[in-house]
Parts: C-alpha cells; sequence; structure tokens
C-alpha cells in the first residue's frame, strides 16, 4: 500500500507541475525504483520502454495515422462530405448532422479521433461556420462527433487494449459497433433539437441527377470501410495487416485522383512519424511503470480492495466509468488504458465480466474524455480549428457529454448491447 501511495503522490506531484505526461510517467517509474523496496538496475526502465512499442500489433498505429492523412490531404474526404450533404442537407441543423454521419464514416477509416476532428470535420465546421451556425455549436459539434472515430472500428485505442489485454482484436471491433452508432444517433437528434430551437439553416433539395453524381464519386471512399472491417472480420488479415491495406488504397485512390503529390506524401509520412512517435512513446513509457506495478504486487492490492467494497459486476463497472471519466480529463487515452488495464481488467474477470464488454466500456468512457477540459486533445485540435478558446465553447459541449453519458450507462446496465455481435459471429471470444 506504501507503494500504492507514493506512485499517485508522486504521479499528482509532476502532473501538478505541469510536466508533459510522459516524462511524468518516466519519473514517477525511476524514482519508485530507485528508492522502492525492490532493488533493480535502473537501466531496465529503458529495455521495458523499448520493449513496449516493440509489437506486430502496435504497427497498426502508425498505418492507420498515415491512411487517415493521406486521404485529408487530397480531395477524398471532400467526396464524402458531398455525398453526405447531398443526402441529409435538406433537412433543419443539416450540416451538423452531416458533420456527425461523416465522422461515423471516417471512423471505419482512420480509427483516429484527433484525425478526423482535424479533416472531413474541421472541413464541414468551417462550412457551417459560414452558413450563420453558432461558432462555439460547430465547434462542439465537431469536436464530441469525432468522438466516434475511436469507437467504430477500427480503433486505435482498442488495437492497444487488446494488446494488454491479451484478447481479440476482431472481437472488440464487433462490440464498437452498435456503442459508436448510438453515440452518433444520440448526437444526431441533439442537433435537430438544437436546430430546431435556433432555426438553424438548411440546404435546398439536391437534384436527384446531382445525388447520383455525389454518389459515383463517393463510392471510392465508401468502399474502403467495407474492404478494412470486411477483411477483418472475415479473417483475411489482421488489424495490422488492415491499417497497411488501408495506406496502400489511400495511396492508389490520391493517384489515380491524380492529388497525390510528392510533396503532399512527404508531409503526410512527417506528420505521421511525428503523431505516431508520441502515442507510441506513451505506450512505451507507460510499459516500465506498469511492470514497477506489477512487481510491487499493486494490481493484486488494488484488486482485493475493489473485491472488499462490492462483488457486483454491476456497480463495479460504474465505479471504473467514475474514474475513467475522471482520469480521462488529464490523461490521454493510450498511457491509461497501458496502466490500468493490468489493475482492473483481473477485477473484471474475478466478477464474471467479460474483457470485451470491460474493454468497450472504458473505450468510450476515455473517449468522453479526448474532448474534456483540461487535457482533452481533440477539444483542443477543434477549439485551434474553430479558432475560439475553451471557455467559449464548454458549455456547448456540456449537452454532448450528458447524451454520451447515457450512452455510456445504458452499455452499463445492458451488456447484451455491447455482446450482441461478438456472441454472434464470434461466440468463442465472449467468455
Amino acid at each position: 500500500m506504501i507503494t500504492v501511495l507514493l506512485f499517485l503522490g508522486i504521479f499528482a506531484f509532476f502532473i501538478i507541475l505541469n510536466f508533459p505526461i510522459i516524462y511524468a510517467i518516466i519519473a514517477t517509474s525511476w524514482i519508485i525504483l530507485k528508492f522502492g523496496a525492490i532493488q533493480i538496475p535502473i537501466s531496465l526502465i529503458g529495455q521495458k520502454l523499448i520493449g513496449g512499442i516493440n509489437s506486430f500489433p502496435l504497427l497498426a498505429v502508425p498505418f492507420f495515422m498515415l491512411a487517415a492523412n493521406i486521404m485529408t490531404s487530397t480531395s477524398i474526404l471532400r467526396r464524402l462530405v458531398d455525398f453526405v450533404t447531398s443526402l441529409i442537407g435538406f433537412v433543419r441543423s443539416g450540416l451538423a448532422i452531416v458533420n456527425v454521419l461523416v465522422s461515423m464514416i471516417c471512423a471505419g477509416m482512420s480509427g483516429s479521433a484527433t484525425a478526423d476532428t482535424a479533416g472531413a470535420s474541421a472541413m464541414i465546421m468551417n462550412a457551417m461556420i459560414e452558413e450563420g451556425y453558432d461558432r462555439p455549436f460547430s465547434v462542439a459539434v465537431t469536436g464530441a462527433s469525432s468522438t466516434i472515430g475511436i469507437i467504430i472500428p477500427p480503433s486505435i485505442p482498442l488495437i492497444i487494449y487488446a494488446w494488454v489485454a491479451n484478447t481479440s482484436v476482431s472481437a472488440l471491433f464487433l462490440a464498437g459497433i452498435i456503442p459508436g452508432i448510438l453515440i452518433g444517433v444520440a448526437q444526431i437528434l441533439l442537433c435537430i433539437y438544437k436546430g430546431k430551437v435556433r432555426n438553424y439553416p438548411k440546404h435546398p433539395r439536391v437534384p436527384f441527377r446531382q445525388i447520383i453524381k455525389n454518389t459515383y464519386k463517393a463510392i471510392p471512399v465508401l468502399i474502403l470501410p467495407i474492404i478494412i472491417l470486411g477483411g477483418i472480420f472475415s479473417g483475411i488479415f489482421t488489424a495490422t495487416e488492415a491499417a497497411v491495406v488501408a495506406v496502400f488504397y489511400a495511396l492508389a485512390l490520391g493517384l489515380y485522383l491524380r492529388e497525390l503529390t510528392v510533396k503532399k506524401l512527404f508531409d503526410c509520412l512527417v506528420t505521421t512519424g511525428v503523431t505516431s512517435a508520441i502515442s507510441l512513446l506513451l505506450i512505451g513509457a507507460a510499459t516500465p511503470l506498469s511492470w514497477i506495478l506489477a512487481l510491487n504486487h499493486v494490481p493484486g492490492l488494488i484488486a482485493n480492495w475493489f473485491l472488499s467494497v462490492t462483488s457486483n459486476p454491476t456497480i463495479f463497472l460504474l465505479l471504473v466509468v467514475a474514474f475513467m471519466l475522471a482520469i480521462g480529463c488529464v490523461m490521454d487515452n493510450d498511457p491509461v488504458i497501458m496502466l490500468t488495464t493490468p489493475i482492473f481488467l483481473p477485477v473484471a474477470t474475478k466478477l464474471g465480466i467479460s474483457p470485451i464488454l470491460y474493454g468497450t466500456i472504458v473505450n468510450l468512457a476515455l473517449a468522453i474524455g479526448i474532448v474534456t477540459p483540461p487535457v482533452g486533445c481533440a477539444l483542443f485540435v477543434a477549439c485551434a480549428v474553430g479558432k475560439t478558446t475553451i471557455s467559449e465553447v464548454i458549455g456547448e459541449f456540456v449537452p454532448f457529454y450528458l447524451v454520451m453519458t447515457v450512452v455510456l450507462l445504458l452499455l452499463v446496465f445492458f451488456p447484451q448491447i455491447v455482446l450482441y455481435l461478438p456472441a454472434k459471429f464470434m461466440p468463442l471470444s465472449v467468455p
């Protein structure tokens, strides 16, 4: 217990001092290893850090990011936006609904909330502002809908969780489909309500011939999620191989459209290198800390404490949700998953909770965290693109927080919603 309190105290100290999260994790590992009861060479921190990212499944992270960047640098996403707008833009608050729907479709291609926020959703957000939507509402729709990018498969956080928990990526992807759709529907209903109350604009109906034209242009884009998800669920290729397929498909499409120049490709590679390095460094930094905590029997201590508090699976999941919503406000998804999964998952399995259900619930709770101050990365990106501040938009985010939390609680109390598709198509993966 002393180690637990020491870890919490040191880590909180560095966070309060506004240390970058990577340095805070590594410094905490070093101090506990240096002054803890178990004497182990400090050099093992570096070995564990490198070993933590030396994993074939984690190759999916940079490849999905690269695919998203390539699509953003060309008119691929523009075609998708035009297609969805021609179908639904005539409804009151139509562009806001388009924003959510495009995020749902893009979720099946990139697996990244930040990529979605800075890509197609940013394009729609600017159009919303130009057409007379309130800037804070436009930013809120963009930020909130981007959370769907890590819920609907493929999802980078779920890939990381599957690697840590040693469970099926395909089953986790299946489990994320219905929750992602529910989040999208809830956000669309909220947009419709806001549109009626505030009398937001709507587009004129698009002629049928134009709809056919936009559909034809969007077909190559719409095929990509089918290729990715169909290949994974059919067993043709793994999630990592699917990420590589997504990159080659995006490259081929960009070259076919004659929009992907050498300079654009170079910029995509540089951006992907920087963003994926940050994500993988966070994962690597969390690995030695998780190992040190395991050596000091911290997971067992916390597991015993939870089991002494409750033996009810639903109450346990509610406690986990509350914890994830809180920690998601100050930490990124990836290190949270790396640090907490070895601690909480054994408790969940003892209580009869499926690792698939636990991972989906945690991922959704952390998805809310990425648009929650003070450290929500998608929130910062949305505000930057929308040229506004968090204080100006936070009021518009509150209704989105509420509807997403309602969906999250619905999944906690009715786990069959999450487990229906995995149990139907991959019954052996659901305990």
